[in-house]
């Protein structure tokens, strides 16, 4: 009964996914109209972005079959590390805080992981995403007043036949509540305030 289920399963995988199992994709993180403030209005930083995620630097999706195994991987067409700066630039002027290149004052962010990662089931489709980054607030003087590591993971549980082919949509989802905890986080607006 179980090899039975199993192959089936497989079977499914491939029709399911067989059409969505790697090549480029577009990935972009919508941007906040507006946030609360968090009491930096006006303050200038440095935004330094890198992604430290090894060999899948531009993967935002894997796809796994029924029995487990990496079937293939959706990379973005621009670079990740491109997006989250650019998530990032957004996130904090919306809070009015300035990005400026030229200033010593700087907010590091490490990519250390985003990825959605589907798994199959017999009947359905767990689309799981990933979002992980560290974080440090640098004053004018060098002195690190904030670092941390924030994650987030984002589940959805999709009928194995919705015709979902867009697994990055869990990965944004995590980003966004990742970009939440930090923002939402006091030590980390403390650090803002006091650079």
């Amino acid at each position: 009964m179980w090899a039975f289920a199993r192959a089936v399963c497989a079977c499914l995988a491939l029709v399911t996914l067989g059409a969505c199992a790697g090549g480029p994709v577009s990935f972009e993180v919508d941007s906040p109209a507006t946030a609360p403030s968090v009491g930096a209005d006006g303050k200038a930083f440095k935004l330094e972005v890198a992604s430290v995620r090894g060999a899948y630097r531009n993967v935002v999706a894997l796809h796994i079959n029924g029995y487990g195994e990496l079937i293939g991987v959706s990379r973005s067409i621009e670079p990740v590390r491109d997006v989250i700066e650019r998530a990032f630039a957004a996130e904090l002027a919306a809070r009015g805080i300035v990005v400026d290149g030229g200033q010593a004052r700087t907010v590091r962010v490490y990519i250390t992981a985003m990825h959605g990662d589907p798994i199959l089931g017999l009947y359905r489709i767990w689309d799981r995403g990933f979002a992980a980054f560290t974080v440090e607030v640098v004053d004018a003087d060098g002195a690190v007043l904030f670092l941390d590591t924030i994650s987030a993971v984002e589940e959805d549980r999709l009928a194995m036949f919705d015709g979902v082919d867009d697994h990055t949509v869990v990965v944004k989802r995590a980003l966004a509540k990742a970009f939440k905890a930090l923002f939402e986080n006091s030590s980390f607006v403390s650090a803002l305030q006091r650079a």
